[in-house]
């Protein structure tokens, strides 16, 4: 997957439950301490500019692509240290410049800095702080759990309906995260039937909880959405 794809995409991993606005982009998180992720692997920097950017963090990605994470409270890497996407690289704060703790984010190539593209709604740069509204629902239901699929040709919808419009389809059995369930229309298939679905959160969409390799209706520990 090219560069400016998977960072455009994996944005959204940045934290937990974020809240994403303007551009710069401020992901504000409540409380402090939330846990930043890398949104792509790379080698991490660490920097600290207590006038402004506070403790921050930036990421080398090849290619020169570069991503900052602003504001951090406290560092979970070593400067200089090599990170995958996902990994933890800092908590939440509100150090140098800001007025309370949420992380300030941006994507650059080539210095130039790009738009950051969340559950498929972008955020322009540059722009101006509370210009832009959004939220990041990676996991803002809660932590979700792993699971494998079962059958070919599974279809993802864009939400709980049979009638809803198809994002992706599972050729096969697939590892999945499942962010959150919720009822929607009932699904009849191999002598099943069930009314709750899951969202996925990688092909960010929902499938029939018949699908998802688990005897449960309801997926247990999995929150509601």
């Amino acid at each position: 997957m090219p560069p400016r794809r998977i960072l455009a995409v994996l944005a959204a991993l940045l934290l937990g439950a974020a809240t994403l606005v303007a551009v710069p982009t401020q992901a504000q998180a409540a409380p402090n301490g939330t846990p930043v992720l890398a949104s792509a692997g790379g080698t991490a920097y660490r920097f600290s500019q207590p006038s402004g950017a506070g403790n921050y963090i930036a990421i080398e990605h090849g290619g020169g692509w570069k991503t900052y994470y602003f504001h951090l409270s406290a560092y979970s890497v070593a400067n200089g240290q090599q990170v995958s996407q996902g990994q933890q690289i800092g908590v939440t704060g509100s150090t140098g410049n800001s007025t309370g703790p949420h992380m300030h984010y941006e994507q650059l190539l080539n210095g130039v800095g790009q738009n950051i593209v969340i559950n498929g709604s972008g955020l322009a740069y540059p722009g101006s702080y509370g210009s832009y509204f959004l939220t990041s629902d990676n996991g803002c239901s809660g932590p979700g759990k792993n699971y494998m699929t079962w059958g070919s040709g599974v279809n993802v919808r864009s939400d709980a309906h049979l009638s809803s419009p198809v994002v992706t389809t599972l050729a096969g059995p697939t590892s999945v995260w499942v962010l959150c369930q919720k009822q929607g229309d009932t699904v009849n298939a191999e002598g099943y039937t069930n009314n709750w679905w899951s969202k996925l959160r990688d092909q960010n969409g929902f499938i029939s909880n018949i699908y998802i390799d688990d005897p449960n209706a309801q997926l247990p520990g999995v929150p509601i959405c």
